[in-house]
């Protein structure tokens, strides 16, 4: 996983070089967020800088990392064909170049009524929005950029876990680290490993699942067929 780079402006030299790859040894994951920063300050640009930025880092992705078909659901998607390639054949094709995954999170949704009242001046809640959703939208381009949006992470903020509108508490940001954590170790573990770990994805149905399931959808309809027979036979006179 990338080291931590604190640069809420997603502009400064490292993060720039960084996405400018390939490396040598590409990321396991690169996780990026941005805008909060641009709607406090408005002196940066503010929503039009955010854009031109967003717009200048996807597109640099899609030159470096690579650029997909479709919007990527998983972080082992194919660039090309929607299949599963091994890390080794995504590599040897320069499929991901920078890093195997890259996630861009969604703008954090503020609780605007635990907002200071100079950060409720800039940080709108409709600013917020129009954000995420030109950030969806750019995942429905022809060529979207080669990133995962988890949109889950808004839906998990609780009013009640942060105390500035904005910062959120360690049970918030545990579990969604906890998310991206397992979502990624579902990649690498997904062939492979013992049936039942936390990170390997369980069969959609397992025999002995199939074979109660067969019992309950063949038990049904024989008792009640043997049930009516059961039934005329003890009723015939002896």
């Amino acid at each position: 996983m990338a080291a931590e780079n604190r640069d809420p402006y997603l502009n400064n030299t490292r993060t720039v070089l960084t996405l400018s790859g390939p490396p040598e040894a590409p990321a396991s994951l690169i996780v990026l967020g941005s805008g909060l920063w641009y709607l406090r300050n408005p002196a940066s640009g503010g929503l039009a800088a955010w854009g031109s930025m967003i717009h200048d880092t996807f597109d640099n992705l899609k030159e470096r990392q690579g650029s997909p078909q479709s919007a990527l659901i998983n972080p082992w998607d194919s660039m090309t064909s929607g299949t599963a390639p091994s890390s080794l054949e995504r590599r040897a094709e320069s499929r991901f170049a920078i890093a195997d995954a890259v996630v861009f999170l969604p703008v954090t949704d503020p609780v605007t009524e635990k907002l200071s009242a100079s950060r409720a001046e800039t940080i709108l809640h409709t600013d917020v929005e129009a954000m995420n959703a030109d950030l969806y939208a750019r995942l429905t381009h022809a060529q979207p950029p080669p990133v995962i949006i988890p949109s889950v992470f808004n839906d998990i903020l609780l009013d009640e876990e942060t105390d500035d509108g904005i910062h959120f508490s360690n049970k918030i940001t545990d579990k969604q680290a906890e998310l991206l954590l397992g979502w990624r170790c579902n990649d690498v573990m997904r062939r492979a490993g013992v049936q039942g770990l936390c990170c390997k994805r369980y069969d959609w149905i397992r025999p002995l699942q199939a074979a109660f399931l067969l019992l309950l959808t063949v038990w049904a309809p024989l008792g009640v067929l043997f049930g009516s027979v059961l039934r005329k036979l003890l009723r015939r006179p002896c």
